[in-house]
């Protein structure tokens, strides 16, 4: 089985592949209909092998962090969850900061602290995706599209004067003026400085809302 998994290039794999994981790896393979002798046999090690498994991060873009192992030290090696408003098909990815192109994993207490609000907003897990994303700045705003070559221009399409960024699209936007003017949050959002990043926004409310008012 651990050679499967490892020489993903063999003939053996291919044919396996083709025959019972056609769309998933090795080690999500299921017995399938009809399995032939020794296929159960490669199954029968699987277990003992995820025992002893744990994911390499790298970028995290393919481990979901509260299914798969990749933590030492918890359960099952996996991140401990608590209750149901978690996004199941979240990556480590997703945790990390992105800043000028370098990827870092910084623990510094700020950031600590935004990722808690986050992931315990009062909402369903979509909201907390979203927020998250606004706290990497990984969101698809034109910015980040034209900084990766997708994008021909940075210019926001709604009002046609600024380069389309998070803060912008979320705030900053004379469309998103008219919809804060007519909410109970004017004051908060023209007090707050609109050049600082997402996360140091969503600190800044988190310190002047409840829950309620913040999921708001």
């Amino acid at each position: 089985m651990w050679r499967l998994h490892s020489d993903q290039n063999s003939f053996l794999h291919s044919i396996l592949k083709a025959h019972y994981f056609k769309n998933s790896s090795v080690l999500e393979a299921y017995q399938g209909y009809n399995p032939n002798f020794s296929w159960r046999s490669l199954l029968g090690a699987k277990s003992l092998l995820l025992e002893g498994l744990r994911w390499g991060v790298w970028n995290g873009s393919s481990i979901r962090v509260w299914l798969d192992p990749w933590l030492q030290g918890a359960a099952n090696n996996a991140a401990p969850s608590h209750g149901s408003n978690f996004d199941l098909d979240l990556r480590v990815a997703d945790l990390i900061f992105v800043e000028s192109g370098e990827t870092s994993m910084d623990s510094h207490d700020k950031e600590y602290k935004a990722w808690h609000v986050v992931w315990h907003l009062d909402g369903p897990a979509k909201l907390s995706h979203f927020a998250w994303q606004a706290c990497k700045g990984s969101m698809a705003v034109k910015e980040e599209l034209f900084r990766r070559h997708i994008a021909t221009d940075q210019t926001c399409p709604c009002c046609s004067l600024v380069g389309e960024s998070v803060n912008h699209v979320l705030f900053d936007c004379t469309k998103d003026k008219e919809v804060w003017a007519s909410s109970s949050f004017q004051l908060l959002v023209d007090n707050e400085g609109s050049a600082d990043p997402f996360l140091e926004k969503l600190m800044w409310f988190n310190s002047k809302l409840d829950k309620h008012d913040l999921r708001t």
